[in-house]
């Protein structure tokens, strides 16, 4: 199958940041495709595996997505079932590159070719988005255009636990609360969580009331530039 992938777009120096249209195609996956798939995370400053070229993990515009492996440890139907949807979508969703089982599809490579990189990608979709996808696809475009929900399923015990783990200070939850409207008292709790819900359904978010502590998460940032400044 022939893609319509349009002009890849090489990364430069590494941004710090994830990019806003990384982030809403990866909530899509997380609602849509998980089970079986997983996020492998989005930024990640580093160069290409086994190379000297920067890698669009630095620039915050590329997903690594898990997938399980099949019985020959290799890639699975499922795997090539998701690089069909995308890569048929690619030009309107923005994505300029898939790699997957061993084989690489982009504008010059359409209908895919062999990968020959140190990491075959068996367990894994690598998935690219040119800069003017990563600046402005969102979440209700990716679904538009992909079918399926907005909207990750909310499991209240699970986002309590994972909170509780992120370390965050009493000052810290503090600032969460009064942004989110619930009773500021610096501890994490089941009506915390649900309004950190309700919040990121508010926002636009994909809706876990979770919030992981850190720069390149979906909330965190929000909720700080919401309060005006950081703690």
């Amino acid at each position: 199958m022939s893609y319509p992938f349009p002009r890849w777009e090489p990364a430069g120096n590494c941004t710090g940041n994830v990019t806003s249209g990384a982030a809403a195609l990866l909530a899509w996956l997380q609602a849509n495709r998980q089970p079986p798939g997983r996020s492998l995370g989005i930024y990640n400053c580093r160069n290409v595996t086994g190379t000297s070229n920067p890698s669009l993990h630095g620039e915050g515009r590329a997903i690594d997505w898990g997938m399980p492996l099949g019985p020959d440890g290799k890639g699975t139907s499922d795997g090539r079932d998701l690089v069909d949807l995308l890569g048929a979508n690619a030009d309107k969703l923005g994505l300029q590159c898939i790699i997957y089982d061993r084989t690489i599809w982009s504008a010059v490579a359409r209908d895919g070719r062999p990968y020959g990189g140190v990491n075959p990608h068996y367990d894994h979709l690598h998935i690219e988005l040119t800069w003017q996808a990563a600046r402005q696809l969102t979440l209700a475009t990716a679904a538009a255009v992909l079918g399926g929900t907005t909207e990750m399923p909310f499991q209240p015990d699970e986002a309590l636990a994972y909170n509780k783990r992120q370390g965050f200070s009493t000052d810290e939850v503090k600032l969460i609360q009064r942004v989110v409207g619930s009773a500021e008292d610096g501890l994490w709790g089941p009506n915390t969580v649900k309004a950190v819900a309700d919040w990121q359904r508010a926002n636009g978010i994909p809706v876990d009331g979770k919030i992981w502590r850190n720069p390149g998460g979906n909330t965190w940032p929000r909720i700080q530039a919401a309060a005006g400044s950081p703690v």
